[in-house]
């Protein structure tokens, strides 16, 4: 399972879980509701994701991120236990928050000197993830898709993306272009990206990712990075409102 942050959230065991104003409250299949207000800390760690959000794991169950930490969420004799994760606080000011295909918990922020990572939670600690770059999207397979990470010399940010599968990490290097920016799915299997200039339709062919065809647009178009959209009559629309046939 995928999935972003939320302050709302369905378990396999058919509890309905739901957050608001650092109270958790469970609604069982029976009707019964169970409620528990967290301790805030005051620590100094960072505040940049106040909100309490939810995510559920295929086999931890769920799991509360809130006051820049994890907690976990389980329910014992009609009792709602919360309780914190150990090495759960989290070590950057986080943008997103996202359960991957292989049942990781993964971050995507910036540090105190503006640098943007990603890290994820493994073995009741955080560990950055330097192949991996910033969050994109998620695609309609569940796949993440992320900037390529810096840590890898032949593979940065500048050649392409990663994306994160069920299979595992996945890179597909873009040679030659200038600007890489974001991706946004049209449909299974197939994806856009914005790259300066040049928008690429991204296919997958049942084993691997790679630029089906590139769509060169106007030169006064030379730094497009913003999510591209794809309606049904072949035109590309941006999100400031610009449209344009597919060429």
């Amino acid at each position: 399972m995928t999935g972003i942050a939320g302050r709302l959230a369905v378990s396999y065991q058919g509890i309905l879980w739901s957050v608001f104003d650092g109270e958790v409250n469970a609604i069982l299949p029976t009707g019964d509701i169970l409620s528990y207000s967290i301790p805030t800390p005051n620590d100094g760690s960072f505040a940049s994701f106040p909100k309490a959000n939810l995510l559920v794991f295929p086999d931890k169950g769920v799991c509360l991120a809130h006051n820049d930490r994890l907690w976990s969420l389980n329910i014992s004799d009609q009792t709602l236990i919360v309780e914190e994760m150990a090495g759960g606080i989290f070590p950057i000011n986080v943008s997103d928050l996202i359960v991957s295909p292989l049942g990781e918990l993964c971050m995507s922020g910036e540090d105190n000197a503006k640098n943007k990572q990603t890290w994820s939670y493994t073995d009741d600690s955080w560990k950055i993830r330097g192949e991996l770059g910033d969050f994109l999207t998620i695609d309609d397979s569940g796949n993440l898709w992320f900037y390529g990470g810096d840590s890898d010399s032949t593979f940065n940010f500048a050649k392409g993306y990663t994306v994160v599968t069920e299979k595992g990490l996945e890179r597909l290097p873009l040679r030659g272009i200038k600007w890489v920016g974001e991706v946004n799915s049209t449909g299974q299997g197939s994806m856009l990206a914005s790259c300066g200039n040049a928008i690429l339709h991204i296919a997958h062919d049942g084993n691997r990712w790679s630029v089906d065809r590139v769509s060169l647009l106007s030169p006064e178009s030379t730094y497009l990075v913003n999510k591209a959209f794809l309606d049904s009559s072949g035109k590309i629309f941006f999100g400031f409102k610009w449209a344009s046939p597919c060429p």
